[in-house]
């Protein structure tokens, strides 16, 4: 059987309070667990019905709903938004890590929900489809780390600040279509729990 609706409201609310106090000195350790069982609460006071699971899988899918032996894999992944000064410049962005990138490739989950935390506090919860974010793969110049986590999905505040970061680091990788979609359309990703449903 998969969690109650009321374990799982007192599980979130308890990680809520230890993930927020130990982000205040930067410790981002509860963070990730706190942001699975969000998101499994979410799927489940929208459907009650609904077997949910938090797996704790390493590779994920951090999240399954269960119904007559079919699953639903959702990959949850957490951004801090961040300042970036570049020259007199400022920008303000988020990424989700995907490593090589392997888990979009192989289409190890059905959907991915991006919780982005400003502070202590969620400044957005993104939802997509694994067909959305096709086309996110390896960029090397962009990544921090290139060898190990070239593959990262970004919310910018702007693409015009971004396009202008690129430019002054000389980055030839591109910024990707749903990356600017998220930008000039947020709505159709901001929240959006009923795009999480069965196909059959």
């Amino acid at each position: 059987m998969g969690i109650t609706l009321r374990d799982l409201r007192e599980i979130e609310r308890g990680l809520k309070q230890l993930a927020t106090l130990l982000l205040k000195v930067n410790d981002r350790r509860i963070l990730y667990s706190w942001s699975e069982y969000f998101a499994a609460l979410q799927i489940k006071e929208r459907h009650p019905d609904w077997e949910v699971k938090v797996t704790g899988a390493i590779g994920g899918p951090d999240v399954v709903s269960i119904k007559n032996d079919e699953k639903i894999r959702i990959q949850v992944k957490t951004g801090k938004w961040q300042r970036y000064e570049f020259g007199l410049d400022v920008m303000y962005s988020a990424d989700a890590s995907f490593g090589k990138g392997t888990q979009i490739r192989s289409k190890r989950f059905d959907y991915l929900v991006f919780m982005i935390i400003d502070g202590t506090k969620i400044r957005e919860t993104l939802v997509f489809s694994i067909d959305e974010v096709q086309e996110v793969d390896a960029r090397p110049t962009m990544a921090g780390d290139p060898k190990r986590n070239p593959c990262l999905l970004s919310r910018a505040e702007s693409i015009e600040k971004w396009e202008k970061w690129i430019k002054f680091y000389n980055i030839t990788d591109p910024i990707y279509e749903i990356e600017r979609d998220i930008v000039e359309h947020p709505e159709k990703y901001r929240d959006h729990w009923d795009k999480i449903k069965w196909t059959n």
